[in-house]
């Protein structure tokens, strides 16, 4: 309780919150003593664990109707432990606990996507399939991955991409595993080997679906905008490397274990990942986890002394005057009253009639006063309505619940749909870009082993390892266009411009490159140099197009990176598939190269027209 000098004259600030009210009648403890304009020594303790005591001795009234003391004492608690402080939380490094997993999970992801461009050639050899076959077996993959593109993107805004790429790495483990389990010599004897090997590439497309739109999400969230270009390209570097990896160790393993095995020790390093994955990420942003509850601003105190307790209840014309000014001055607070009691006792008996009326009269003001107070209310009267319906009881008091039951709630998003992302020109600049950027992407991805073995007369190993190099300069390029495009917003110049001048060069120089490897004769050396060339110089656009997707939309990262990786899916299915006929029609890759620089250049023209590097949809 306060010393005895400060008894005299002193000023309660009670919440409106009747809940809040119950905690102090409950416990008998005070809610922020304030005498002569600064609160009171040991205002913090002074009768906490009084309640009992207060119980036992009949000091605490009973409840309107016969409520019980009890049940007065058990919301009272119960609202004061809703209102403490959350702990701390700990400390999350966006390097450690973000972009590295990430990197990690879309690591994998590719070593499970790579492998069967290295083990189709003796999976061909086994079972006799035909070029065109072998485009269709690995275009297989995409018919999945297209299918959770929208899908993922949607669910990783809703519940973060932490889950969402957690149930993916699973998923698409489990698949590869299935791979070599369903191909048992009763499947090939019963002619069933492509449909088997097409449903197991197609569920592995599945889990690897949610992969990057999850990535998409997990940056958006956790990064700070001026690190965003860097924080996608150490993630896409993480993701390519998957390709080195996988080039490394898929010929090391075929010719160890076979194809057999490769699947299935790719498959079964997803285990450790995913335990990995689920400690190390986490769940929330960390500046969303620890950033406080913004404190309400404090009554100012009027310290005028009452003869008795019943002084405290609010006349009809102090909650008219409330009501008549809604707009009030900023020292005010809706969230709180000032009531003046005068202790002339260490304990002080407070009626639950004296409770009711406040609690109504400050419901009366609050609702006049601001909507938005009721719709902050709402959440905590439904989450106990039989506390507050039994603290009030039937007459004025029952108003405060049945008002914030009624409030509605404040939308924390707005509703962007798909349809909605397809009005705007910057999101069709994007898809087309990334139709262009697929198409040649998964040629590279699932063609280049086969054309360094046919075109070049690489053997398995070879042609493996020479397709590293590509892909290890890609993996460098990611990372560094990151850091390019992020210096050059730093020092001034505009997103769009920046974003316009990566994926033009991140096009126009691949279109070039192509059109070498068609020039009849060229040295196997010649070939790889542009091959590297083209694929080093395409990682430019991950500073591009794909950091423009979060330009655009950045609470819709994941829906906008599933609703363009959609597009870009097609795209690869339709290029992947069209390569095995091409190369078995005509026996040369002159013609999928010159298709693919013209595409490069139509992409350059409308991305030049259309991209805009500011925020279009909130």
């Amino acid at each position: 309780m306060l010393h005895q000098p400060l008894r005299s004259q002193c000023t309660r600030r009670v919440p409106a919150d009747p809940l809040s009210i119950l905690a102090a009648v409950a416990r008998h403890a005070p809610i922020g003593y304030v005498a002569h304009g600064a609160r009171a020594p040991g205002y913090a303790s002074a009768g906490v664990g009084r309640a009992p005591q207060l119980l036992a001795r009949g000091r605490l009234p009973a409840g309107p109707n016969g409520a019980s003391r009890r049940s007065l004492v058990a919301a009272g608690a119960a609202a004061a432990d809703a209102a403490a402080p959350a702990p701390a939380p700990a400390r999350v490094s966006p390097f450690i606990n973000v972009l590295l997993p990430t990197a990690l999970a879309l690591l994998l992801c590719n070593m499970d996507r790579i492998c069967l461009s290295v083990a189709i050639m003796p999976m061909a050899a086994e079972f006799g399939w035909p070029a065109s076959l072998q485009g269709v077996i690995q275009s297989a993959f995409l018919w999945g991955y297209m299918a959770t593109q929208l899908v993922g993107g949607a669910l990783a805004d809703r519940y973060g991409g932490k889950r969402v790429l957690a149930a993916g790495i699973a998923w698409f483990s489990v698949a590869s595993l299935l791979l070599p389990l369903l191909l048992q010599p009763a499947t090939v004897a019963a002619g069933l080997t492509v449909p088997a090997v097409l449903l197991s590439r197609f569920l592995t497309g599945l889990g690897e679906g949610v992969a990057l739109p999850s990535m998409s999400n997990l940056v958006a969230s956790h990064i700070q905008p001026a690190a965003k270009a860097r924080a996608l390209g150490l993630c896409f570097s993480g993701f390519h490397s998957g390709n080195l990896v996988g080039l490394v160790l898929s010929p090391l393993l075929l010719m160890t274990y076979g194809w057999r095995g490769l699947f299935l020790v790719f498959g079964v390093l997803g285990a450790p990942l995913l335990l990995f994955w689920l400690k190390a990420v986490p769940d929330a942003p960390a500046a969303a986890a620890a950033a406080p509850a913004a404190p309400a601003p404090a009554a100012p105190a009027v310290a005028a002394p009452a003869p008795a307790p019943e002084a405290a209840k609010p006349t009809a014309p102090a909650a008219a005057a409330r009501a008549a000014a809604p707009n009030s001055p900023p020292g005010t607070s809706m969230s709180s009253i000032s009531v003046n009691i005068n202790y002339a006792s260490t304990s002080v008996p407070v009626t639950a009639q004296a409770a009711t009326d406040l609690a109504a009269s400050n419901a009366a003001s609050a609702a006049a006063a601001s909507a938005a107070y009721a719709a902050a209310a709402a959440p905590a009267a439904a989450a106990a309505p039989s506390t507050a319906a039994e603290a009030a009881g039937p007459g004025p008091g029952s108003a405060v619940a049945a008002a914030a039951a009624a409030a509605p709630a404040v939308a924390t998003k707005s509703d962007v749909t798909v349809a909605k992302l397809l009005t705007s020109s910057a999101t069709w600049a994007i898809i087309i870009v990334n139709i262009v950027n697929h198409f040649g992407y998964f040629i590279y991805l699932n063609w280049m082993p086969t054309y360094f073995s046919k075109a070049l007369g690489f053997d398995l190993r070879s042609s493996s390892f020479t397709a590293f190099l590509p892909w290890l300069v890609m993996a460098v390029g990611s990372s560094a266009a990151g850091l390019l495009a992020d210096s050059l917003v730093a020092r001034g110049m505009a997103v769009t411009t920046v974003r316009k001048s990566l994926q033009t060069v991140a096009f126009l120089v691949p279109a070039a490159a192509l059109m070498v490897l068609c020039q009849p004769g060229i040295s196997a050396a010649t070939a790889v140099t542009a091959m590297t060339v083209a694929l080093g110089t395409t990682s430019l656009g991950q500073a591009g197009f794909v950091a423009n997707m979060s330009d655009v939309a950045p609470r819709h990262a994941g829906k906008m990176f599933g609703l363009c990786n959609t597009f870009g899916c097609l795209s690869g299915i339709v290029g992947v598939t069209a390569v095995g006929f091409i190369v078995e029609a005509t026996k040369s890759f002159t013609p999928v190269f010159q298709m693919t620089a013209a595409l490069y250049v139509v992409g350059v023209a409308v991305w030049l027209v259309w991209c805009r590097g500011e925020k279009v949809f909130d």
